[in-house]
């Protein structure tokens, strides 16, 4: 099943700070949970970058992003016997400040 309560805690005009929780899994399987792939689509330009955070961390940085632009994320649970559905949000990073490049 997809990583539950996919969120953006915090963001700036080029990151976004994700959380999620561990998918619903019955306890005696939740260790096998091995990773997550995490996946940004910038929607102006159909560009995704991939990542791929260990499964004892339910928390990743995006960084490298344009500000004020939109952004549809994935995040996507892994085990042996292959990768699940998605937990997908959408969200838009911060106008820059004046005068910052």
């Amino acid at each position: 099943s997809a990583p539950r309560n996919l969120k953006v805690l915090l963001q700036g005009s080029s990151w976004f700070q994700l959380q999620w929780e561990l998918p619903n899994l019955p306890a005696n399987f939740q260790y096998l949970l091995s990773r997550y792939h995490v996946n940004v689509t910038a929607v102006y330009n159909a560009v995704t970058t991939s990542t791929i955070v260990l499964a004892n961390h339910t928390s990743f940085n995006i960084t490298g992003l344009q500000p004020y632009r939109n952004y549809s994320i994935k995040v996507y649970g892994q085990n042996p016997g292959g990768i699940g559905p998605p937990q997908t949000i959408s969200s838009r990073t911060d106008k820059s400040a004046p005068g910052s490049a």
